[in-house]
């Protein structure tokens, strides 16, 4: 067996790596074979992993077999002990040189087929076993071709390294009917035609008389084929030789909030070789750890490669792979929407709604808005899915947001069940849930980014509900306050509820030793939906019919105040690990809605006193935002925005100071108002209620400033 790593192609030379005498603890527990390259201690599956390669176990006992037994048995029973083999096949050596080659030739077809057989869905299992029940016992000089496959991932449906699948829908030509009778294999439960396979994945699809299936092919058959390798090359060159470094950053730093990914199949794959990688998803994940480059001792020290040239390689290997849909396109689609805009002026909105529209599509054409809870596929593949269907979800529900635009995802095409801890079993080698445990930070990690994730979509969830009733084509029609405060009274209680359902290991006060913490987008993503909600209230109240209900007027402008408040005093408060961790994409949007959200209250205020104190807030947060923006990505881009774009021609009316006063006489700034210490009654009488046709809106009426130049007033506006 020969193992191809990315550092063997820096001088374009191979190196041959060698079996170890004897398998380590690990090697053996997972029954994999155990490699080593010469001159390294560990063994490479230990050196992926992270894991103490160790000899401290010894090889547990095998139970003697008779030639009766092995012949009923055959040649593969299922269970721990390998092939008996008959001596007097053994052809002219000594019988006790043949037994112990026999015994090594039958171990190692055992361990490599037991190995596969981790990456079989049970149906699988089960038939791979049935079918070699009653094989008669081979020579150990004749390979077994039912044994060997010839790789893990090519019994799945989506991460085939050969082959893709594309789900056939119930409206297509293919009649879901006429598939019920086709002659499927019941081992790979396939038909297999000339030009292409069809693959039955559930006998009943949603219950019906009718099974679900796929269309699968070869990748060669595809349109722009990649069969010289030239874009991995070129992807994997932009990086060369830090390739490794980029992947263990990615496992480190993105990969636990983000778990869109099998991480063991992933490093099965790049330990053969970088080209085994989707050009897409080798480029993907580079480009979303460079963000950490300096966090690895060795890499901190060493120019970074060019970020430029890596995105506009991964931008061309994208659209080649839609020619070839399988999981990683998808993955890969998500991982480049994670970075950051190149340009907060011109963040290309269309082309990254674009890109979002692109992976739903692929998504759905593999299926990934069903449920494969039930499919014959690998359960870890299944697994996956899952978390890829609800970060499709997630990337849809928060663009939409974002850009203002519609849902793709529909209630009524949406099968996908909820996620639960089951569903992170293939995030860490071992294959077990992630736990917190005190000695293990990695493993610790992982349960918090699980329950992080989980907590994401359900945040989301209500994220949707909220969209759906206040800003959809339709419901936006509706103007009245009463009514619309009436309706987000359930949304405001679930919102409650979930931010009461956080548990203690994701608050925002947790520090961990030498670790950056990673929860302040889902905090910051409990604002958004919150200031989303009041922002559909309040905008009410600037539109006619005029809300004649001082008791409503003043509830929505007290959780406003109390909203804008808390999120501004959270985003003052962030720490230095807070601001280096995984950010999801939304939360550059999400500064900048903050500010947005200060100048729609100072915009609708109802007295002179709430007036003055907008305009007070917003001037700090504004200035907090400049300082903090250095070192955070996210805020440069909400100040560039904000003073660039949603301010810009409205600092005069607003009496908003976008620049340092040009005099000495400065008033202090003021801090974030807690909720329980300052109160909405304490703005004083409404003298600012009047407005045209009854809108709340100071601006209605005043004349137009142009936008010059962003020239100050002469006296000091803070």
């Amino acid at each position: 067996m020969e193992i191809i790593t990315p550092q063997d192609y820096q001088n374009n030379a191979r190196k041959r790596q060698r079996r170890s005498l004897r398998p380590c603890d690990a090697c053996r527990k997972r029954k994999t074979r155990c490699v080593t390259k010469d001159g390294d201690g560990d063994c490479v599956h230990c050196q992926l992993r992270a894991t103490a390669c160790t000899f401290q176990h010894d090889p547990p006992e095998r139970q003697a077999t008779n030639s009766t037994n092995s012949t009923a048995g055959g040649a593969y029973s299922g269970d721990e002990r390998g092939p008996a083999l008959d001596d007097a096949q053994v052809p002219s050596r000594s019988i006790s040189q043949s037994r112990k080659e026999s015994r090594d030739d039958a171990r190692t077809l055992v361990s490599e087929t037991q190995s596969v057989q981790s990456f079989l869905s049970p149906a699988e299992t089960r038939a791979s076993g049935d079918s070699h029940s009653n094989r008669h016992p081979q020579p150990p000089s004749v390979i077994v071709p039912e044994l060997i496959e010839p790789h893990p991932l090519e019994r799945t449906l989506g991460s085939s390294t050969s082959r893709f699948a594309e789900l056939y829908g119930l409206g297509s030509d293919m009649e879901p009917i006429l598939m019920r009778h086709r002659p499927y294999d019941p081992l790979t439960h396939e038909f297999n035609l000339e030009t292409h396979a069809i693959r039955r994945v559930l006998e009943q699809d949603e219950g019906q008389e009718y099974p679900l299936t796929f269309h699968v092919c070869a990748d060669e058959k595809a349109v722009e084929p990649d069969l010289t390798h030239s874009l991995v090359d070129a992807i994997e060159d932009c990086v060369r030789p830090h390739g490794p470094s980029l992947v263990e950053l990615f496992w480190r730093h993105v990969q636990p909030c983000y778990p869109i990914l099998s991480k063991e199949a992933f490093t099965i794959v790049y330990s053969q070789s970088y080209r085994s990688v989707p050009a897409a998803l080798l480029g993907a994940v580079y480009l979303s750890a460079m963000r950490w480059w300096t966090y690895d001792p060795e890499l901190s020290i060493r120019t970074p490669p060019d970020v430029v040239l890596l995105r506009s390689w991964l931008r061309t290997a994208l659209p080649s792979s839609y020619h070839r849909p399988k999981l990683c396109s998808i993955q890969a689609c998500l991982l480049l929407l994670q970075c950051q805009p190149e340009d907060p002026l011109n963040p290309d909105h269309t082309f990254q709604w674009g890109l979002t529209c692109q992976a739903l599509a692929i998504g759905q054409c593999l299926g990934l808005h069903l449920d494969a809870s039930n499919w014959t596929i690998p359960q870890w593949e299944r697994n996956v899915r899952k978390r890829l269907s609800w970060a499709l979800f997630m990337q849809d529900r928060w663009t939409a947001l974002a850009y203002g635009r519609p849902f793709h995802i529909h209630e009524e095409d949406w099968t996908v069940q909820d996620l639960s801890p089951t569903d992170f079993t293939d995030w860490d080698a071992e294959g077990t849930v992630p736990t917190p445990e005190p000695n293990d930070d990695r493993r610790s990690i992982a349960a918090t980014g699980m329950t992080q994730y989980i907590q994401m979509v359900r945040l989301t969830k209500i994220l949707s509900a909220v969209y759906m009733d206040f800003y959809t084509a339709r419901t936006c029609r509706e103007q009245d306050t009463v009514i619309l405060f009436e309706k987000a009274r359930s949304h405001f209680d679930m919102l409650d509820a979930w931010y009461r359902s956080i548990p203690p290991t994701l608050q925002m006060n947790v520090i961990y030793q030498r670790k950056l913490c990673f929860h302040g987008y889902l905090h910051f993503s409990y604002y958004g939906v919150a200031m989303t909600l009041l922002r559909r209230l309040i905008r009410s109240t600037a539109l006619p019919p005029r809300c004649t209900d001082d008791r409503v007027l003043s509830e929505i402008r007290q959780i406003a105040l109390q909203t804008a408040q808390s999120a501004t005093t959270f985003v003052t408060s962030l720490r230095p690990d807070h601001l280096e961790a995984f950010w999801y994409f939304t939360s550059p949007y999400l500064f900048s809605l903050l500010g947005s959200f200060h100048t729609l209250l100072l915009v609708t205020s109802l007295s002179s006193q709430e007036r003055h104190f907008w305009q007070e807030t917003l001037n700090s947060y504004l200035w907090n935002l400049r300082m903090m923006s250095k070192s955070h990505e996210p805020m440069q881009y909400a100040v560039n925005r904000l003073e660039g774009a949603i301010l810009r021609g409205l600092e005069h009316a607003l009496a908003v100071n976008l620049n340092e006063p040009l005099n000495d006489r400065v008033s202090p700034m003021m801090g974030s108002y807690a909720p329980d210490v300052y109160q909405y009654t304490d703005f004083g009488d409404w003298d600012l209620a009047v407005g045209v046709n009854g809108a709340y809106d100071l601006l209605r009426g005043l004349t137009a400033v142009q936008p010059d130049a962003m020239i100050p007033p002469r006296e000091d506006l803070g």
